[in-house]
C-alpha cells in the first residue's frame, strides 16, 4: 500500500546521499515517508489514515526502484504471515484496500483537466539553444539536436517582457530534457 504514494511522498531528509550512506541498510530502508503530508494526501482523498496505517502494519513492506523494468521486492516478515488470525487480517486488508482504491479512482474522475499536457512544436532551425529561464540572458542548458520531435508545456512572456518562451520537453536516448527557447526559434505545428 505504502508504494502507492511512496514516489511523491518521501521525506525530504531521505533523498540526502548523508542519509543514504548512515541510514539505508536495505532496499526497505530507502521508503521513508513525510508521515504529515501522507495523511494530509489520504483524507483529501476520503481515505481514513488510521486504515492506511493499519494495512501498512499487517502487510510486508514493499521496495522497487525507479530503474525501468525493476522487480518487486518483497521484505519476509513472518509474523505478517502467522496462521493465528490471518483470515481476519487478510480480509480487513482486502476490504479496505479495495476501498481505497475505489476511493482514488472516484477522486481521479473528478478531476478535469485537458486531454494533454503537452502539444508538438516544430524547430525553425536544428540545434537551438535550450535555456534554464524564460531569458536569453539564462543559464544555457544545451541545445535541441535536429531531428527529434519538440513538445510545449505553455508559452510565456520573458522576464523583461521583450520576448516570448516556450517550456519544451524532448527525449533523446531514453533521457528527457526539459527547459525554454526562444519563440522566435519554433513555430505550432
Amino acid at each position: 500500500m505504502i508504494a502507492i504514494f511512496a514516489s511523491w511522498l518521501a521525506a525530504d531528509y531521505a533523498c540526502s546521499r548523508e542519509f543514504i550512506a548512515n541510514h539505508v541498510e536495505t532496499p526497505f530502508d530507502f521508503v521513508h515517508l513525510d508521515h504529515s503530508r501522507l495523511e494530509s494526501e489520504l483524507m483529501k482523498d476520503g481515505i481514513d489514515p488510521e486504515v492506511y496505517w493499519n494495512i501498512s502494519r499487517l502487510t510486508p513492506a514493499l521496495y522497487r526502484s525507479g530503474k525501468e523494468g525493476a522487480d518487486w521486492l518483497v521484505k519476509h516478515e513472518p509474523q505478517k504471515l502467522a496462521a493465528e488470525g490471518i483470515e481476519d487480517r487478510a480480509s480487513y486488508v482486502l476490504d479496505n484496500t479495495i476501498d481505497i482504491a475505489l476511493r482514488l479512482s472516484a477522486r481521479k474522475k473528478v478531476l478535469r483537466r485537458p486531454t494533454s499536457s503537452t502539444f508538438p512544436l516544430k524547430l525553425m532551425s536544428p540545434c537551438v539553444t535550450i535555456y534554464r529561464k524564460a531569458d536569453a540572458l539564462s543559464e544555457v542548458l544545451g541545445t535541441v539536436p535536429g531531428g527529434v520531435d519538440v513538445y510545449g508545456l505553455y508559452g510565456t512572456p520573458s522576464f523583461d517582457r521583450t520576448g516570448y518562451f516556450w517550456r519544451i520537453l524532448f527525449e533523446m536516448d531514453g533521457r528527457w530534457t526539459e527547459g525554454f527557447v526562444s519563440g522566435l526559434d519554433v513555430s505550432r505545428q
